[in-house]
């Protein structure tokens, strides 16, 4: 179960990890193989800030509701 949010940071987020990749393409190319490892750690942190943000939005199995086949009875009976 997940709440609902906005996935607009995460869009952006993804898009910078997007141009990183290019540049990271285009410094090995360039044989820069120190600026590629750099940017593939920035790309790094990148990544765990959306790992980071998603945990946000998602709730604990300790927290989450689990439903009973009583739970689903009384439904059945007060629906019918």
């Amino acid at each position: 179960m997940k709440y609902n949010f906005d996935e607009t940071g995460i869009k952006k987020i993804k898009e910078k990890i997007a141009k990183i990749n290019k540049n990271i393409e285009l410094a090995v190319i360039a044989q820069e193989y120190k600026k590629a490892s750099k940017l593939k750690e920035d790309q790094l942190k990148l990544e765990k800030e959306i790992v980071e943000v998603k945990k946000k939005f998602t709730i604990p199995k300790k927290e989450r509701m689990t439903v009973t086949t009583e739970d689903v009875q009384k439904i059945l009976s007060i629906s019918t």
